[in-house]
Parts: C-alpha cells; structure tokens; sequence
C-alpha cells in the first residue's frame, strides 16, 4: 500500500465513489485540511480511506456551515450534527458497496 497520500488521493476515493458535488471552496478546504489530518491520523493508524473519510464526513460541514446564515447555536448545531450524520451514512454506504479497501490493500 502507498505511503504518503495526498489531498488529490483523497478527492479521487470521494469520485470513484461518486461523491463529487463539492463545491471548488470545499475543495479548496478539503486540500487545505488534508496535510495535517492524514499526518495526525496516520500516526494513530490512519490511511487514505479514513482520513478521506473524516474530512468529507466531520470538516467539510464545518465549512459549509461556516457560511451559512444566522442562526441561534443550537440550531446549527442541530443542522451540523444532520449534515454529519448523512455524509457519514452516504460514504459508508457507497464504500460498501465499492471494492476500493481491497483494491487499495492490494496496491
């Protein structure tokens, strides 16, 4: 398996999967993010899958979020937690039925 993936790694697991309605600012953000996540998480055991993972699904949120109207902190928080929730749900479902952990184990 590579070592040292890249953002680029990363967006290309969120298209084979066919997450690809991200917007060129969560792109921006995905890339911006990715050097210090997947540092992190690969010293706790981490790989492409997770950390690609943990962006789309946890960090992209917080970004969208970041620009969306006013609101009291409960209800976006409420709305963040939504978000989260479904992306989480949408990966692990089309990961699932994708064979990219073998394919990348393989590698």
């Amino acid at each position: 398996m590579k070592n040292g993936y890249t953002a680029d790694d990363g967006l290309g697991v969120l298209g084979y999967l066919g997450l690809t309605n991200l917007t060129q600012q969560e792109m921006d953000f995905f890339n911006e993010k990715w050097g210090w996540i997947y540092h992190y998480d690969s010293s706790r055991g981490g790989d492409l899958i997770r950390t690609t993972r943990k962006i789309y699904c946890e960090i992209l949120p917080l970004s969208i979020d970041s620009h969306i109207g006013n609101g009291n902190g409960k209800s976006k928080k409420e709305r963040l937690s939504r978000e989260t929730e479904s992306r989480y749900k949408e990966f692990d479902r089309r990961l699932g039925r994708s064979n990219l952990s073998h394919i990348l184990k393989r590698a």
